[in-house]
């Protein structure tokens, strides 16, 4: 490969690993609501983009809560308060390998 080919293809790909880079440190300096927010536009971004991905985990959610509400009925309260707990930790860990991925 010559020196111009490999030149050319940095050139190409440094937009992706500057917006991967400015994602990472927005997510790392910002608060949890902001974290939260991009998590949202980046989950928001996936499904528009992936629309079988949205069908897929609207089937999959109903299928699980059914089954949780015949085990026991408070199994899905208690889920969604440990969702709701853990959800700010799995953001920024979700987001920093999105992040990670786009290098």
């Amino acid at each position: 490969m010559t020196t111009a080919v490999r030149r050319r293809d940095r050139e190409r790909d440094r937009p992706h690993r500057r917006a991967a880079v400015l994602l990472g440190v927005a997510i790392g300096y910002a608060t949890p609501a902001v974290g939260l927010v991009l998590l949202g536009l980046v989950a928001l971004a996936a499904m528009v983009l992936r629309l079988e991905w949205a069908v897929l985990v609207v089937i999959a959610t109903a299928v699980f809560e059914d089954y949780l509400a015949r085990l026991d009925p408070s199994a899905v309260k208690v889920l969604g308060v440990a969702i709701g707990y853990a959800t700010p930790a799995v953001g920024l860990v979700l987001l920093g390998l999105v992040a990670l991925a786009a290098t």
